[in-house]
């Protein structure tokens, strides 16, 4: 059941309403997502809660949770020194990102990788300064044959621009909004050009090679570490990103076909679809 707390209410306001809807629908967790929760705020929480679970990425606040999770590779204890409880219980990494099932069972399936016939492009649910279309125009470029598949949110501002250019272009592009089975299109695809965000640990799990922009401050350091690890090949911020830059990466990985096995094992060997199993497990542990 989905019940929406108005944005305009003060903290306090906030809590009240919090708890009494925590009381009745007799919740015993709360998962917090979000920038704005404080640390006054998650204390509030605390009294009337028996386990609080958060899930952070800046380690900006101080957490009063039982369990703080991070999944970013970037992720480690010296960051949040100072910033828990003496009792909360760290799970850094992408051992413990959370994905839907379907990319875990997607994750065990084995697939030839001969040759490089559908690219997949995921840039954002939102994409404002329209990459995507960018990243469209070079690939238009590119002389080797392969089909493309673009997904986007439904709130993307540039949908028609983007139908219309794959329309109009010589290349196969098919413009898919608001899926429901991305596990799906990730595993049917040769190679993704994606954004270095929350989308990465899906595709690493699928075992899809990756070229990767980063189009958010906080996306910099993943694109950075996966490339580093060989998962990837990191072309920056996106803003620095050149035609040219695109062309030769999605010519490189078309014509290496041990790079690409490489990258879909070290991939898969990275995220193995079980964080959110492992976590709900941790958390049954606690309310037993």
């Amino acid at each position: 059941m989905l019940s929406i707390i108005p944005e305009t209410l003060s903290m306090e306001e906030d809590v009240k309403c919090f708890t009494m809807l925590s009381k009745k629908h007799n919740a015993e967790v709360v998962i917090t997502d979000n920038y704005h929760f404080t640390d006054d705020y998650l204390k509030y929480l605390r009294q009337n809660l028996r386990v609080i679970v958060s899930i952070d990425d800046i380690a900006e606040t101080f957490f009063c949770s039982d369990i703080l999770i991070n999944q970013n590779i970037n992720a480690t204890k010296e960051i949040y020194h100072g910033k828990i409880s003496n009792g909360t219980k760290l799970f850094l990494g992408p051992r413990y990102a959370i994905l839907g099932s379907e990319f875990c069972s997607y994750h065990s399936l084995e697939r030839e990788f001969d040759t490089v016939k559908k690219v997949l492009v995921t840039l954002g649910g939102v994409d404002f300064e329209n990459q995507t279309l960018s990243v469209l125009r070079a690939l238009d470029k590119v002389e080797e044959d392969f089909s493309v598949t673009v997904v986007l949110g439904v709130s993307n501002p540039h949908m028609e621009e983007l139908v219309s250019f794959a329309e109009s272009s010589q290349r196969a592009i098919m413009v898919l909004v608001n899926v429901n089975n991305m596990a799906e299109l990730m595993y049917n695809a040769d190679m993704a050009i994606s954004a270095s965000g929350s989308t990465s640990w899906e595709l690493c799990c699928v075992g899809l090679p990756i070229i990767m922009m980063a189009l958010a401050d906080n996306q910099r350091n993943i694109g950075e570490r996966l490339s580093e690890a060989g998962i990837s090949i990191n072309l920056g911020w996106f803003n620095d990103v050149t035609d040219t830059m695109i062309q030769e990466s999605v010519k490189s990985l078309i014509s290496d076909q041990q790079l690409r096995v490489s990258m879909r094992e070290r991939g898969k060997t990275l995220v193995d679809g079980n964080g959110a199993a492992r976590i709900a497990d941790e958390i049954e542990m606690l309310i037993a």
